[in-house]
This record gives C-alpha cells, structure tokens and sequence, in this order.
C-alpha cells in the first residue's frame, strides 16, 4: 500500500515537473524537481523501514531524480531550438523585406504569392499585398517575352540575367534583368518559383548614350 502511495506521489510530481519545465523553463523545472525529491524522500526514508524498503525507496528516489532533470535538459534543448528557429525565421524575413532588388513567390500557375516591397515599388505599388492574386503574364506588354519566362518556369530550373519590359501601375514600362529558382513548396505539395527582379532601366539609358562615343573613338 505504502509503495503504491509512493509511485502515484511520484508520478504526480513527475507532471509537475514536465508542466514547469515546459511552461517555464529548467529553472523552475529544476526547483520542482527538489522540492519533489525534498518532499519524496522526507515521507519514504522517515521512520522505520526495513533495509529492503530503504533501498527500494532510495532506487525510486534516484531514478525520478535522473528522469526528472532529464525533462528539464530536454524542454530547455527544445525551447533553445524554437527560439532559434525563430530568430532565423526574423532574421531571413527581414533580409528578404530590406532586400534592394524585388522578390517575389509565384506558384506553378504563375500567380503571385508573396512580395517584398522592393517588389511593389519597383512596379509602382505602394503595398505589395496589391500584387497578390495577380498573375505575372499582367506585367508583360510584350507576351514574347512573358513565353520565354514561362518556358523557364516549366523547366524548373533556376535562371539569371533575363531581361524583359514590365508594366508598372501607371501604365509605363521599366526594364528589369529578372533571375528566379523553383523550390520546394512549404506549404504543400509541388514547387514555387522565387523571382529575382532588378530595375535596370537607367542602366541602359546609360548604356545607350555612351554607345555613339564609342563608335566614334573606333
């Protein structure tokens, strides 16, 4: 009767270890566990006991010590490995948010998904979440080159340097070097396609004016 009192006293501090070692961390898991061990011990090893009883009580006591710091070791490892998942997960969004160039996610139908603002901007938004929905064909005047991206796409293999004309809201035209990669889809089955776009617009008209100087210093 006596042991049985002691396993389910046992059992129930076990709990309470594994609620104050998840919800609080191995600090608290830690003081649950001695004030578990204290309050455990005081009411096995107390009074007369035979030396059979001593060392069952004894053997309880470690082995709950031992599984009980074991909780705490493993909640401590998974909270560190949330708290760093998320820190990476802040870390990258913030990268792909203060990026220069603008990203986008497409899914295989060619509709955007996601955007940063260099994104928006580039096309005239003032919000990316304007772009969502909308399918990346609308950004090309020319459906040429809409086809040589779509032949990229459906090739799954990661491109750079393709340059096209995009429509921005206003109705002009910007021209961008427009790079991309398919990945894994995160969210469910199949891939997704990043596009990488740079505005390239100066740098032609800049291209374009030193092309007559060239000619005439050969």
């Amino acid at each position: 009767m006596l042991a049985d009192v002691s396993e389910s006293r046992l059992a129930l501090f076990g709990v309470a270890v594994m609620v104050s070692a998840w919800y609080g961390g191995w600090k608290p898991g830690v003081v649950a566990t001695s004030f578990a061990v204290t309050v455990s011990a005081y009411y096995s090893l107390t009074g007369p006991h035979t030396p059979a009883e001593l060392r069952t009580a004894i053997l309880r006591l470690s082995v709950f010590f031992f599984v009980a710091m074991l909780i705490c070791w493993l909640n401590a490892a998974l909270r560190a490995a949330q708290e760093n998942l998320r820190r990476s997960e802040l870390n990258l969004r913030s990268l792909v948010t203060n990026a220069p160039y603008g990203i986008c996610r497409c899914d295989s139908a060619g509709l955007i998904l996601d955007a940063n603002p260099a994104f928006a901007a580039l096309l005239g938004y003032t919000s990316a979440d304007a772009l969502l929905g909308q399918h990346i064909f609308s950004l090309y005047p020319d459906h040429d080159q809409w086809f040589t991206l779509a032949d990229f796409l459906r090739s799954a293999e990661p491109f750079k340097g393709l340059t096209a004309e995009w429509k921005r809201k206003n109705g002009a035209t910007t021209l961008v070097r427009v790079s991309g990669r398919s990945v894994a889809n995160g969210g469910g089955a199949g891939v997704v396609f990043e596009l990488f776009a740079e505005d390239v617009t100066e740098h032609r008209a800049l291209e374009d004016q030193l092309r007559p100087s060239q000619k005439m210093e050969a």
